[in-house]
């Protein structure tokens, strides 16, 4: 069995500053803070790890969006940025709570732990940056593929405050993802889900009180 050396918060944080461009040392010390944060928290390991993942699949969202703005000046990527922004922010008090390391902390736009999303981000930003209606595009497939990793991470999870947060964060990709339809129904373009089968699609696209695609907060 790995043994694991408690290690004192104020060496946490000196130590997840050093491995900044240390993906394997960074990947050692979470493995370590995670363990003990589930230990001082209650709070079950794989949870501390759901949150972790999701508070950098929020901050993609928000880093493309920020930079399809600027690249653009479209108003839907503007507005659900700030949207974006408290997603992020909630996934990062969950783990301040927790005493859990925070995989987003001291990142600039555009960087992440996560290779995957890494990866996401270089290969949408490619994409977006192609015309505007590649970038309402992404911005609608981004949306899609955070909906079906919250699903995924409900049905994981039997931690009521982990449920309802991200039943919340779900519910505003739905209201995000009407909003870059909306948007790109203006331009004259019919959206087809790229992740999402077509019955969950429409049923997001056709729920009762929404507006198709109006500013995208909330």
């Amino acid at each position: 069995m790995r043994r694991f050396i408690l290690l004192p918060a104020a060496l946490l944080a000196f130590a997840s500053l050093t491995a900044c461009d240390d993906p394997q040392l960074w990947d050692d010390l979470r493995d370590v803070s995670n363990t003990q944060s589930a230990e001082r928290s209650g709070v079950e390991l794989a949870d501390i790890e759901s949150v972790q993942f999701m508070r950098e699949e929020e901050k993609l969202a928000r880093d493309v969006y920020l930079q399809l703005s600027d690249a653009w000046g479209l108003n839907t990527h503007a507005n659900i940025a700030r949207s974006e922004q408290t997603h992020t922010d909630r996934m990062a008090a969950l783990l301040a709570e927790w005493g859990a390391l925070d995989p987003a902390e001291g990142l600039e736009i555009g960087e992440f732990r996560d290779p995957d999303l890494q990866q996401l981000h270089d290969d949408l930003m490619a994409m977006g940056l192609e015309s505007p209606e590649a970038a309402l595009r992404v911005g609608a497939l981004v949306e899609e593929v955070d909906i079906i990793d919250l699903d995924e991470r409900m049905a994981e999870t039997e931690l009521a405050v982990l449920d309802e947060t991200y039943a919340s964060l779900r519910a505003g990709s739905e209201s995000h993802l009407r909003a870059f339809v909306g948007a790109l129904a203006g331009q004259g373009v019919v959206y087809a889900p790229v992740q999402l089968d077509q019955a969950s699609y429409d049923a997001i696209i056709n729920a009762a009180g929404s507006n198709g695609g109006g500013g995208g907060r909330r």
